[in-house]
């Protein structure tokens, strides 16, 4: 893609970021799914955030806006140790049996697939301008984070 389309492609990226209308942000390198859900007394907002730890994530809601950042780390095969087998020689035979060698297999890793976002995230969201920032509530079970964001009861005087 030539320079100028990518400056171009950055900047309305960043200009619909700035008007609300994308979770974009050219700092973060990905953004997590959201469902959310208004109901009658407040709005509710999960996020997918599997593999994180709950210690790697800042949530961080103001006035007309709900701000999710942290960082997933990649996720990695484990190491494998295998037995390794060594095939007897006929001098094996006449000394008593040795147990078999332990040692690491190949350190070669082929990726056939790579779906998985990793590294910093962040995603910002509008939320109702009447949410009561006092009593929002957040949970994170089973790689979902849950923001709970009650909103202001109007009286008959405030409308």
């Amino acid at each position: 893609m030539p320079r100028r389309t990518l400056i171009s492609v950055a900047h309305t990226a960043t200009t619909l970021s700035l008007s609300g209308a994308s979770h974009y942000s050219i700092t973060d390198s990905w953004s997590p799914a959201v469902n959310v859900y208004q109901l009658l007394d407040r709005v509710e907002v999960c996020v997918d955030l599997a593999g994180i730890d709950k210690a790697a994530v800042d949530v961080r809601v103001e006035p007309g806006r709900l701000t999710i950042r942290g960082h997933r780390p990649p996720p990695e095969p484990r190491e494998i140790t295998e037995r390794v087998e060594v095939a007897p020689t006929q001098a094996d035979h006449e000394r008593p049996a040795q147990p078999a060698r332990r040692g690491r297999s190949e350190n070669t890793v082929r990726v056939l697939a790579m779906e998985i976002d990793n590294g910093p995230f962040g995603r910002i969201l509008p939320i109702p301008e009447d949410t009561d920032l006092t009593h929002v509530e957040s949970r994170y079970t089973d790689g979902l984070l849950w923001v709970i964001l009650p909103r202001r009861r109007h009286t008959a005087d405030s409308d």
